[in-house]
Parts: C-alpha cells; structure tokens; sequence
C-alpha cells in the first residue's frame, strides 16, 4: 500500500510539472505575439547594406573592446534583428543606428546612403576611421533625427552648414576630429537653427573664425558646453553663463578673457553652481 501511495505521489508531482511547462510555454509565446520583431522595410534593409559594402573592417586599428557590428549584417535576415540597429514597432522603419567603435574603415562618401533611412533619429558612427572623408551635405534630409554623434571618426573639412537642418537635434557631438572645422557662417546658422539643441561637444574642433558674439545667440535649452582646445580668443560672452539650464561648460585650451574668465583662468566661485573647466 506504501509503494502505491508513493507512486501515485510521484504521478501528481509529474502531472503539476507538466502543467506547469505548459503554461510557461504558452506565456512565451504570448509575449512574443504581444512584441514580436518588426519588419524592416525594404529600402532600409538597401540603404544599410549599401553602406556596409563602402567600408571594410579592420580588426587591429581600434581599441580592443570594439567590434564589428555589421558582421551580423545579412540581406536573408530581418534588418531589425541586426547589431546597432533598432526599429520602430508599428512600422519597421529603422530609428536608431549605433555603429560605434565598429572598426569601420572607409570614406564617408557625400552620397552616402545612410541619408536614406528617413525616420532615423539616432545616428551613432563614433570611434571609426573614415579616412580624412568630409562630414556628408545629405544629414539635412534626416529631418527626425535628434542625436548625431560623429566623434573621434578622422573627419576633416569644413562642417557643412546644412548639419543645423535637423531642426530637432537634441545632441550633436563633432568632438575628437582635428581635421575639422567650423567657419562663422555654418557656426552662426546652427546656433540660430537649432533651438532645442542640449548637448554641444566640439572639443578639438577647429572654430578660430567663429565670431565669439554667435555663441549668445545659443538655445536656452543648452545644457551641456564642450569646447575644449578649439582655437578660441578674445572675450567669451558671459551671457552663456546665464542660460537656465547649462550643467556643464569645459572651455579648457583656449585664450579666452572676460568675465567670469579672468586671463588666468579664475571663475568666481561664488558665480557659479555647475562645473566650468578652462
């Protein structure tokens, strides 16, 4: 009577585990009905690919933590389903592309057809070697993007002044390209242009022709300032100081006077309530 009583016991315990498989089986494919992956629309897929094949890869002139993300790049896959990129559910329009420290090697060609992907807003091409290529005119068409981080890319010329079209730029990092650099026109027409722009990193950019007077005419939404060893001289105008929302100011490199800058770099410690480096 034991031996049936325990092997009824095990019967009921092996039913439950069942059960139990099963509900989990059915949860699962209930979340993945509820998210499932979008597709992405064919000319995205085109527009990517197309850029993957202008580059190549190099696996030994970048920091060891990069890493090529396009590899998982395959015309038989669903683009969303791809490293660095995100799409929007309900459409499968590609929104983000984060190709950081990609170890990509090639030129940035002036047609370049990641100008393609019209609903993309968040662009991220930091950390690769574009060979001394130009910043591309075609960003402008990118009318939803908000982030665009070209930082540290061995990017050269002039930034083209239709880089300030985006009229929804949240954040615009240009920093860490030495070949670069901004002339008074395109620097006057970004700060005109982009009037919820919260985050400027330029370090490193030439702006030496930039009249210092453009930077008054900076959103109020700035928060973030970066503009380490960019050729600046004269007074910088402390009107930027006053912003209502600035965080963060590094002016560190530069031969600026004027207050709050003494010539030898004091600011008053009484001023100021958010970190300023010069």
């Amino acid at each position: 009577m034991g031996k049936f009583i325990w092997l009824c016991q095990i019967r009921s315990l092996l039913f439950v585990l069942f059960l139990l498989s099963v509900v989990d089986c059915c949860l699962s494919l209930s979340s993945s009905s509820l998210n499932p992956t979008p597709s992405c629309l064919p000319e995205d897929t085109s527009a990517l690919l197309q850029f993957k094949n202008t580059m190549s890869i190099d696996d030994y002139a970048f920091f060891s933590y990069c890493y090529p993300k396009t590899n998982t790049w395959n015309e038989s896959t669903n683009c969303c389903s791809w490293e660095g990129v995100t799409c929007e559910k309900a459409t499968g329009q590609v929104i983000s592309l984060d190709l950081s420290c990609s170890k990509l090697v090639g030129s940035l060609s002036p047609n370049t057809t990641l100008v393609r992907l019209r609903g993309l807003k968040r662009l991220d091409l930091s950390l690769n070697d574009f060979g001394a290529s130009s910043i591309p005119s075609g960003f402008n068409q990118l009318v939803s993007l908000t982030h665009l981080n070209l930082s540290g890319s061995y990017l050269s010329g002039s930034v083209p002044s239709d880089i300030s079209l985006p009229s929804k730029l949240i954040s615009l990092d240009l920093s860490r390209n030495y070949l670069l650099e901004f002339d008074s026109h395109s620097f006057d027409m970004l700060t005109r242009n982009l009037s919820k722009l919260e985050n400027l990193l330029l370090d490193w950019v030439n702006i030496s022709d930039v009249v210092l007077t453009s930077f008054m005419n900076l959103t109020s939404s700035l928060k973030c300032l970066s503009l380490e060893r960019c050729g600046l001289q004269g007074d910088f105008p402390s009107e930027i100081f006053q912003l209502g929302y600035l965080e963060y100011v590094d002016l560190s490199g530069n031969s600026l006077t004027g207050f709050p800058l003494s010539p030898i770099g004091v600011v008053p410690s009484n001023f100021l309530t958010f970190p300023v480096i010069i």
